[in-house]
């Protein structure tokens, strides 16, 4: 399996911390955030100090809770003429096949002419398919146009014209006054109604998160004394970089093959590119979780093998700028790279999550979502917030009146979030 993901050419702009309260630096408040063992003292995630853009500091698993909500998450158009696959497991049970989840959100149109099943849903601003299978809702801000068979599992939403071959909603169609309804062949949409349909943009690449400013922030706020040198890796051969718990900086990394190991609540944090001219192996241990924050660019030139598909929430990988990687061996974590263009020249089978500009395949893609990724932010020394602006500061959860609570409707959940008995669940069995 061989992809490539290269830089599109964007800004990617800030947010202020999604919690929007003050977060311990350790395990206990107040401390010395250089602290190590104070830090290590505490349970779950990592804790990351602000980042220097008037963000608080926060718990590394609620970044990556709030992040990874769909399976992918593209701001360009998905354009396919090759098979795209998605469906979901709890790393805590084990994978089996075909599981209901892992949506799939596009800010542009999607367009595909081969077939696509999904095992949750499917946000986009206009859907074209040849044949397009969705387990959980369909909810589209443009038009929605097929020569086949479009198959939705539960509620569809259609801010424009609908004319397709064959048509099954096991929900509601629900579509505006003036669109048009166009079915061909098989009508099993019994349920429509006329209603104003807006469908925000699932992905929202206005606010990503400043990677850069977590490195900066990292710089002096380490636990790099005795353990590593900041400029250790910046010329080397081959080596392993064996990391306990902690958070470590570095200049940039430079060399040939690189084993990265963590230990616990381990995060990593790259001042510049990382540039291998062979391999990349990031493992964990057990029980142990990755933060990987680089603030340049990441260039592989050999195989990447990142993390376990038995555990793909707990490795997480972020970088600013452009990315080149060249052949795949296990890709087990969630990768967010938002000026990055995922070029697949074969199959590509991921387990975990993809958060990327856009994606060129000519391979078919596979993506394995694992909801355990939604729990990441759970076990947080730092507690559950309470109260909050939107769902993103209640962890996903419904934010009414400015406190979290329980959802009444999907609209109350972060996309593709569904809202069932007042949780938001990643997907309704």
């Amino acid at each position: 399996m061989r992809f490539a993901l290269v830089l599109a050419a964007v800004c990617a702009c800030s947010v202020e911390d999604p919690l929007g309260t003050d977060r311990s630096g350790c395990a206990q408040s107040p401390c010395d955030p250089t602290d190590r063992d104070a830090y290590c003292a505490g349970k779950g995630p990592p804790i990351l100090v602000g980042d220097g853009m008037g963000n608080r500091d926060i718990c590394s698993g609620a970044i990556a809770q709030t992040t990874f909500r769909f399976a992918l998450c593209t701001h360009d158009a998905y354009v396919t003429s090759v098979g795209l696959e998605t469906d979901s497991f709890s790393a805590a049970t084990g994978y089996v096949p075909g599981g209901r989840g892992g949506s799939v959100g596009i800010d542009a149109s999607f367009q595909a002419t081969a077939p696509v099943t999904l095992g949750g849903s499917l946000w986009a601003s206009g859907i074209t398919a040849t044949s397009l299978s969705v387990a959980g809702e369909l909810r589209d801000q443009g038009a929605l146009g097929s020569m086949g068979t479009i198959s939705i599992d539960q509620d569809a939403f259609v801010a424009n014209d609908v004319d397709v071959q064959d048509l099954t909603v096991g929900g509601t169609l629900t579509l505006p006054v003036a669109s048009t309804l166009t079915i061909r062949g098989a009508n099993n949409a019994p349920r429509v109604t006329r209603a104003p349909v807006t469908i925000p943009e699932p992905c929202d690449f206005t606010n990503t998160l400043n990677i850069a400013g977590y490195v900066i922030a990292h710089e002096t706020l380490n636990h790099n004394a005795g353990i590593v040198d900041s400029h250790q890796l910046e010329n080397f051969t081959t080596t392993q970089l064996s990391l306990p718990c902690g958070r470590f900086y570095l200049t940039k990394i430079n060399g040939g093959s690189l084993t990265i190991v963590a230990g616990g609540r381990t995060a990593l944090f790259v001042g510049g590119d990382v540039t291998l001219m062979q391999d990349l192996t990031v493992q964990l241990a057990d029980g142990a979780e990755l933060d990987l924050f680089i603030a340049g660019g990441l260039s592989v030139g050999g195989t990447a093998n990142v993390g376990s598909a038995q555990q793909p929430a707990r490795a997480r990988v972020y970088v600013a700028g452009a990315v080149q990687l060249g052949a795949t061996g296990t890709f087990g974590g969630n990768f967010y790279a938002p000026d990055a263009i995922l070029q697949v020249s074969a199959d590509l089978e991921i387990f975990g999550s993809l958060f990327v500009r856009a994606v060129s395949a000519s391979g078919h893609v596979k993506v394995h979502y694992d909801t355990d990724v939604l729990g990441a932010g759970d076990n947080c020394p730092t507690g559950n917030p309470t109260t909050c602006r939107t769902c993103l500061d209640c962890r996903n959860q419904a934010c009414i009146g400015g406190v979290c609570g329980q959802c009444r409707t999907s609209a109350d959940c972060c996309p593709p979030l569904l809202c069932a008995g007042g949780h938001c669940s990643p997907q309704v069995p």
